[in-house]
């Protein structure tokens, strides 16, 4: 499976608000009939590493992208409804079937000096095969 998205927020609770999207339960019920099954399966989610907003992220104005990077953090790894929490608490590592992604181009100035600057995804991009092989 392939997503590819500029934010990535799924069933989570924020501050005693719950925020909810399937995507993250289906991911994670998903991986673990994988783990039962003991068959090969994987997800690739491809995310910007700081969501694009016009202020830095330390200013006053950017308390919304504060916002959504907390709420992707506990999507994906902090706290006990997060991806990563729900399948330790099965007894998956998540690394065996989840890898999320942020791009970085580079390049070289004349004088040799290298640049580098993150790829902004700004897709919305979902590719599931899970049609089983026979």
């Amino acid at each position: 499976m392939y997503i590819e998205n500029q934010f990535f927020i799924t069933s989570t609770v924020v501050d005693g608000v719950t925020i909810q999207n399937g995507i993250g339960d289906a991911l994670v019920n998903r991986i673990i009939k994988a783990h039962k099954e003991q068959t090969p399966w994987r997800a690739c989610v491809v995310i910007p590493l700081l969501p694009g907003y016009t202020y830095p992220i330390d200013s006053g104005e950017a308390s919304s992208v504060r916002l959504i990077m907390e709420c992707q953090n506990r999507t994906i790894s902090r706290g006990t409804h997060s991806i990563f929490s729900r399948l330790k608490k099965e007894g998956i590592d998540p690394d065996d079937y989840i890898s999320f992604f942020s791009l970085r181009g580079w390049a070289k100035f004349k004088s040799g000096v290298l640049t580098t600057e993150q790829v902004y995804i700004h897709g919305k991009t979902m590719i599931v095969d899970d049609r089983e092989s026979r």
